[in-house]
């Protein structure tokens, strides 16, 4: 028992009282990332929320035409650039990938 309890010391494989060294968890958990909205957006990440009816999650892609996208978050300058500030936020801060499509751009422009 003694020369047991020694072999496993110096090899690491067990501690003192039988347990592995190196035993893990049977379960890992994810913890999840919280992302402080600014009030500017807060609105607008609640109302894309209601339209795609999924939570917003990072990697999530959105594609959505300018004209449906006024219908759900209004401006008043009806314009894809009216969105820039939103999509630079929800890329940069929550990894969504937030794509307007637009007639007039000729969809040129790939968020």
């Amino acid at each position: 028992m003694l020369i047991k309890t020694l072999y496993n010391l110096f090899c690491g494989s067990k501690s003192q009282d039988g347990r592995s060294d190196n035993a893990s968890p049977d379960v890992i958990e994810e913890k999840e990332s919280k992302v402080i909205i600014p009030k500017k957006f807060r609105d607008d990440i609640q109302r894309l929320i209601s339209y795609c009816g999924v939570k917003l999650k990072s990697g999530i892609c959105i594609e959505i035409e300018l004209g449906e996208l006024l219908e759900v978050l209004p401006r008043e300058r009806r314009r894809k650039d009216a969105y820039d500030k939103l999509v630079k936020f929800l890329a940069d801060e929550m990894n969504i990938k937030l794509t307007i499509k637009s007639r007039n751009y000729g969809n040129r422009k790939n968020y």
